[in-house]
């Protein structure tokens, strides 16, 4: 493999209750029982076998998907276009028109060096949007792209031997995947072997010296459950904005810097964001160049996904709104999509958001637009969850003093917790299931 993705010498340090030598063997054992095959479907999140799944796929001549989840509506949106071989399983079950090979990782005999892995580009772990979107949209990594972007991160955050990691997201997704595999299988570090989601499941795995990776949902239960979590050594929040009450809230509980961390799986990481550092903007990672294209932000990476259009200067322009502030710092303004039309007005969904947030009651909302009953005009949902959060005729009063009419919501979804996907952002598909329920 090329030595340089690898930060260490000695395999010392266990890879979710396995050393690394035996990742290595496992990843030996599937390019030789998965040869002959084109693409291979991945149904486990058990990361000692995603990490030797990956790496085979990046040695061998396959191609490895990760689906954005493991439930059958889930594989039911994958691309017809894609046709799998076979599913790759561990301890768990699947029920699939498809033939499946297990492993049992826990008796994976070590291998000395991990298969060599050519640098050459080929795309060869496919990884998925979904959640917060429609319908899942497939993007393929090379080795640069995925053990590259590894090891800048962990080089970036000082990870190393002596770190262990506990991370909210499932590696089925890409945050999950860089923090919750790769980076300690290319650094030494430690890692928890199982996704904690609860705040009881992150308190009772986190020992002293613990770096946390969550998604904002996370980290809003827990300030809200004022969740003690003792000795962390640094806590990273991707996946969604992080709002400022969270993070200085977090900051403030459990006395620990939270970087909050912006990019995406298309583009990898672009930006960072340090409130306890008194940052209030966007500081550019050094390995991105960034530019506006009109108050759209483009981006130019060594990890941006090869499948991405550029425009003339060679840069994507993504659907974020930004502005440049000082030092060389950017503010982002939110959604391109964001922005909608009703009644011919523009109506800006993510001001909407942050003015409700700040109603006493409210604890977490989502502003959505969709059409309206007769399908010919947009209409404005507020989802809202809280203990107590006030009536629609109190909110839409209190929205009148900053918004015109017609921005203001028509249709209200009270519910007690925002649904999230496994990957931690906030899952559209679920609401609208409610939406459809509450008509």
């Amino acid at each position: 493999m090329n030595s340089s993705f690898f930060m260490h010498d000695e395999p010392k340090h266990p890879l979710a209750e396995l050393r690394q030598g035996q990742v290595w063997g496992l990843a030996h054992r599937l390019i030789e029982d998965l040869a002959g095959k084109t693409r291979v479907l991945l149904l486990s999140e058990q990361r000692d076998l995603v990490a030797a799944a990956c790496l085979a796929a990046l040695a061998g001549d396959f191609e490895l998907v990760l689906p954005h989840g493991l439930s059958r509506a889930a594989l039911d949106q994958l691309p017809e276009e894609m046709p799998c071989d076979c599913g790759l399983l561990g301890d768990e079950e699947a029920s699939l028109d498809l033939p499946l090979l297990r492993l049992e990782t826990r008796k994976a005999k070590e291998a000395a060096s991990p298969p060599l892995i050519e640098d050459d580009g080929r795309l060869a772990v496919t990884l998925f949007t979904g959640g917060s979107t429609a319908r899942p949209r497939a993007w393929p990594k090379s080795a640069q792209l995925l053990l590259g972007e590894a090891r800048f991160l962990a080089e970036h955050f000082g990870i190393g031997a002596t770190d262990y990691l506990v991370s909210c997201v499932g590696p089925m997704h890409i945050y999950g995947l860089l923090f919750g595999v790769l980076v300690p299988l290319l650094s030494g570090a430690k890692v928890e072997p199982k996704t904690a989601f609860l705040p009881a499941e992150i308190q009772k795995a986190c020992p002293p010296g613990t770096m946390l990776v969550a998604a904002p949902p996370h980290f809003r239960a827990l300030v809200r459950g004022q969740t003690r979590l003792a000795g962390l050594r640094l806590a990273i929040s991707s996946a969604g904005m992080l709002p400022k009450e969270d993070s200085e809230g977090f900051t403030a509980l459990t006395k620990t810097p939270l970087c909050e961390l912006y990019g995406s799986t298309e583009t990898g990481g672009l930006a960072t964001r340090w409130r306890n550092r008194k940052e209030r903007d966007w500081t550019p990672l050094p390995i991105a160049d960034l530019k506006l294209e009109g108050e759209r932000l483009a981006a130019d990476s060594p990890f941006l996904s090869p499948t991405l259009a550029r425009n003339a200067a060679g840069f994507f322009v993504t659907g974020d709104r930004a502005r440049w502030t000082e030092g060389g710092r950017f503010a982002l303004l939110g959604r391109a999509d964001g922005v909608v039309k009703v009644g011919g007005k523009r109506v800006d969904l993510t001001e909407l958001e942050r003015v409700l947030l700040a109603i006493p009651g409210i604890d977490d909302c989502w502003v959505l637009s969709g059409p309206s009953k007769d399908a010919h005009e947009n209409q404005i949902v507020a989802v809202l969850c809280g203990a107590d959060p006030p009536g629609r005729d109190q909110i839409r009063k209190i929205l009148g003093h900053r918004f015109e009419a017609v921005a203001l919501p028509r249709r209200f979804l009270y519910i007690k917790h925002m649904p999230v996907s496994t990957a931690g952002k906030r899952d559209r598909q679920a609401i609208e299931d409610l939406l459809r329920e509450q008509a």
